[in-house]
């Protein structure tokens, strides 16, 4: 007998089908000469598969017969050969189970497209925050940049200050290309130390340019310091025009002497103090130093403050952020009151006179 679902082979009396589980307890398969099968001859025996009928007189014309077994792919006609599945049902199966690799196929490349991306999205929003986080903490000097880390002496105190000191002669440079073109103006180098150098002199600018090195903070890299020299009035010293400092790799301005108009014209400049310390001369007076982030912070001041109401110059004077004293004085003529002030300020903290200054 055969499957009435599939088609497969089966044994009789079979109560299911082996190949796809289909129930066979429904089915009467007749076999001549039995008569033991429970709905032989009752109107409710439910109808069996059978072949179409004969019209060879074989079994009798439109009598009718179990399915017969079809020959199996390749086999000669009228050899007799019977197959176990035919050949259109195994077709069927082939197709099924590419259905099912292709499948399996798909499902896994869907899941890898998500898997995947997600997975490099997790790895390249760590590396970010890492990366983020490591430069805030190098900023702040908490960890060493990441050169130090990489280049084998990088750290070495001896060869930034060599990569510093090559840098700086960059900057030099630049100065010196701007005294051959004997450029002064507003987007020049040479703007404020000319603009300074009028106030004090009739000189010529590149008589008077002085730079010198010191490594103000001791961290085993020098500063480099551009000043003016204008013999019998002033030293470098007592008017830096700028300053430069070596920080992760490159350098950057520490400060700059400028020509001021707010609250009046005025010149803004600093002065190299002993002690590692910076002096900013403008309404006022500032004692500055060096951090370990290479910038300037102010320690002592004291800044005065001109109201045209009361005709009063007020001065306030601070240490380490905090007001100790204040002063007050008239608008006009002398200001005993700041001058002394200021006074002790400068002598705590005298003007640097120990430098080697070099023409530029």
């Amino acid at each position: 007998m055969f499957c009435p679902n599939c088609g497969g082979e089966l044994r009789n009396g079979a109560r299911f089908c082996t190949e796809c589980g289909t129930g066979l307890a429904k089915y009467v398969i007749p076999t001549t000469g039995s008569s033991s099968n429970a709905y032989a001859g009752s109107a409710d025996a439910p109808a069996v598969p059978t072949a179409p009928a004969r019209t060879d007189g074989g079994t009798g014309a439109g009598s009718a017969a179990p399915l017969a077994p079809q020959p199996s792919r390749g086999a000669a006609p009228g050899s007799g050969a019977a197959t176990t599945q035919p050949a259109d049902d195994k077709q069927r199966g082939g197709n099924a189970k590419k259905a099912g690799i292709s499948a399996l196929l798909a499902t896994t490349v869907q899941l890898a497209g998500t898997a995947v991306p997600a997975f490099a999205l997790a790895v390249a929003g760590t590396l970010a925050i890492g990366t983020l986080g490591y430069a805030v903490a190098a900023t702040y000097g908490i960890v060493p940049p990441i050169w130090e880390l990489w280049a084998p002496d990088a750290g070495n105190p001896e060869v930034i200050n060599r990569k510093a000191h090559e840098e700086y002669e960059k900057v030099l440079e630049e100065y010196r290309s701007s005294i051959r073109d004997r450029s002064t103006d507003s987007n020049n180098l040479l703007y404020v130390p000319a603009s300074i150098l009028k106030a004090f002199s009739n000189q010529d600018v590149k008589d008077v340019i002085r730079y010198a090195y010191l490594d103000l903070n001791q961290d085993g890299v020098d500063e480099l310091f551009i000043g003016l020299d204008i013999e019998g009035f002033i030293s470098p010293s007592e008017v830096l025009c700028t300053s430069f400092t070596f920080k992760n790799g490159t350098v950057q301005k520490l400060l700059e002497s400028s020509v001021r108009t707010d609250g009046g014209l005025g010149i803004e400049y600093y002065q190299l103090l002993e002690g590692g310390a910076i002096g900013r001369d403008y309404q006022g007076y500032s004692i500055l130093q060096i951090d370990e982030r290479g910038s300037l912070k102010e320690v002592e001041s004291h800044q005065i403050d001109s109201s045209m109401i009361t005709n009063r110059y007020t001065g306030t004077h601070t240490l380490n952020g905090e007001v100790v004293e204040t002063t007050e004085d008239p608008t006009w003529g002398s200001h005993p009151n700041s001058d002394r002030v200021i006074n002790a300020m400068k002598a705590e903290h005298p003007v640097r006179t120990d430098l080697g200054w070099q023409l530029l």
